[in-house]
């Protein structure tokens, strides 16, 4: 299945000589390598222990392979990753003094291409995704390196290998390459792996998604842990289709387009029952049936039917009648009419919109078409009104679908891919008047002016990104689970959403002051007034005998200003106030 959401990861690391020399920050690249593996065993056991993680380093003096070939040693093969193969890629990481020892370094050039007697490594990866137990889904090589140019001096090597990588790209094995830098020299792409990144974009511009695949972006190089794994982290993320269905654009053309969920909230993995048996754990499949209640026997599907009551009769409907009753048509995204941008309202958005791409997989010609739809919706300014059905049985929802341009940086790489936002639209009774009970104070230019002189050393420099602050909830709860399957004390986890308040107040703490001392003057300055309009609303409500009409709020605050306490539900308040007034009216 092409679609399958399962996802192969291959590490394979370089364990040459250099690799295992000490930067100038006194990291040692292969050591760093190994803790990014151990990173990506972790990630892959708590949110998809169902992927398959491979490691394998090459340039050892030993070797570890099915086939016998030399230097190249299979730390673990291709298989879900449990706290097992964590612990040793940890206990590796930890003793890495002892590597050169247990594996070896050789220090001559190793193809990577078809060269004899020796048999290329790229081969030889591409074996092991053949031989492996999951051929379907998404398969990808993380290559991690500090050599940015093998075989300088021997063409015909250089050229074998960069045909090696163009085979592992034709079957839909992916080369994902992240340098490390060497402490006289920075990694450079263009030395060689630009060839093999270009060939990753030539083969899928041919692939389902077509030009509408986002940019493959220059790959960074480092020489420190943090950045390394936080290139890895964004790289291991699958993008994983929300639909795919056709946009019908009139009655007699039709393309195919996939939606995304740009934004959703990362959530914990749920629990899973177990059986415990000795040293065994076994997972629990849940099985449920119905019995009926008269004669206690077990019902089958068939035997169940479903009722709604309608002028208090029950009408009896089977399943099969239920789906055709809510069956509202084919999945699908209809045209029917252009609007104006400037027409369309923010607080529509009252759900994560969908973002779509075309489909040239199951729709020849979807790219050419959706471009040009594009392209004339945004030199237009125009957005399109259109039905949806995500899915099968989905309830239809009227949505508009608004133009992005493409967005790329001052590098050229791509920070908005091109495509149509799908804003689910509200219905009528979705849409209510926030209730006001009075307009605030209009600020004043001096008020103005002290918020202006903090808000302004604020500002972010360059573009906020979301993927720097992790949820602390989420940490914690992960933490956790690592420290019990790999009996260790727990990390501390630090909370990045706190602000830095030492830091905030060296900055701007004397503009913060000012503008509370302006506002506090502000305040105490209207204060009477504001208490004399609620006074006079209120009074005015209970002559009438309309008291009722006030709302808590401002009955609350109406008993704070006497002095009263405010506690209970409205009927306490309106006894209150009631009770307040007729003695001092009497009075």
């Amino acid at each position: 299945d092409d679609y399958s959401n399962h996802d192969s990861i291959l590490m394979v690391i370089d364990a040459s000589p250099p690799m295992l020399q000490p930067q100038d920050n006194g990291e040692i690249p292969l050591q760093s390598a190994l803790e990014c593996v151990k990173a990506v065993l972790l990630s892959k056991a708590f949110s998809s222990p169902s992927d398959s993680v491979g490691v394998m380093v090459y340039g050892t003096r030993s070797k570890q392979n099915d086939a016998g070939h030399d230097h190249i040693y299979i730390l673990q093969n291709m298989d879900s990753p449990d706290a097992p193969r964590i612990k040793e890629i940890e206990s590796l990481a930890a003793n890495i003094s002892g590597f050169e020892e247990d594996y070896g370094s050789v220090a001559e050039e190793f193809p990577l291409g078809n060269a004899k007697p020796v048999t290329p490594l790229l081969l030889t990866l591409r074996h092991i995704f053949l031989y492996s137990t999951k051929k379907k889904g998404l398969r990808r090589i993380f290559l991690i390196t500090n050599e940015d140019n093998p075989h300088s001096t021997d063409i015909s090597l250089r050229n074998a290998a960069i045909r090696r990588a163009k085979d592992l790209l034709e079957v839909g094995i992916r080369i994902e390459l992240f340098g490390i830098d060497k402490p006289d020299h920075t990694f450079n792409n263009e030395s060689f792996y630009t060839s093999i990144i270009e060939s990753d974009e030539a083969i899928k511009t041919a692939e389902r998604d077509s030009a509408f695949q986002t940019p493959v972006e220059a790959p960074k190089s480092s020489n420190k842990l943090a950045d390394l794994l936080q290139l890895i982290r964004r790289k291991q993320i699958k993008k994983r289709s929300e639909f795919r269905i056709p946009l019908h654009l009139n009655d007699e053309l039709t393309i195919g387009v996939v939606g995304y969920a740009l934004v959703r909230e990362q959530v914990r993995s749920s629990f899973q029952k177990v059986l415990v048996t000795g040293e065994q754990v076994k997972e629990v499949d849940s099985v449920v049936t119905w019995k009926c209640v008269d004669t206690d026997q077990l019902l089958l599907p068939t035997d169940i039917k479903f009722y709604y009551n309608v002028g208090n009769e029950p009408i009896v409907f089977t399943k099969d009648e239920l789906d055709t009753i809510r069956n509202f048509g084919e999945p699908g995204i209809r045209i029917i009419g252009f609007m104006d941008q400037h027409h369309v309202q923010e607080f529509w958005n009252i759900t994560h919109a969908y973002f779509i791409y075309p489909n040239e997989f199951e729709y020849h010609g979807s790219t050419r078409t959706f471009t040009a739809l594009l392209r004339s919706t945004v030199k237009g300014k125009k957005a399109i009104l259109c039905s949806i059905i995500r899915r099968t049985n989905a309830l239809p929802k009227i949505a508009v679908l608004f133009p992005q341009e493409e967005a790329l940086d001052k590098q050229g790489v791509q920070v908005r891919p091109p495509g149509f936002h799908v804003i689910i639209m509200p219905y009528a009774d979705d849409i209510r008047p926030v209730p006001v009970d009075r307009l605030p104070t209009e600020a004043t230019d001096e008020q103005i002016d002290a918020a202006k002189a903090f808000v302004e050393k604020l500002a972010l420099k360059g573009r906020f990104d979301p993927l720097v602050y992790e949820n602390p909830f989420l940490q914690r709860h992960y933490a956790g689970l690592e420290a019990a399957a790999l009996e260790h004390p727990i990390e501390a986890v630090v909370d990045k959403t706190l602000p830095r308040n030492e830091a905030i107040f060296k900055r701007i703490g004397n503009e913060i002051q000012a503008f509370n001392e302006i506002v506090q003057r502000s305040s105490a300055a209207s204060q009477p007034s504001q208490y004399n309009q609620l006074d006079d609303e209120v009074e005015v409500h209970w002559r009438d005998q309309s008291l009722n009409q006030c709302t808590v709020p401002i009955l609350k605050q109406w008993l704070l200003n006497k002095g009263l306490a405010a506690k209970g539900r409205k009927a306490d308040l309106l006894a209150q106030v009631d009770q307040y007034l007729k003695a001092h009216t009497q009075t």
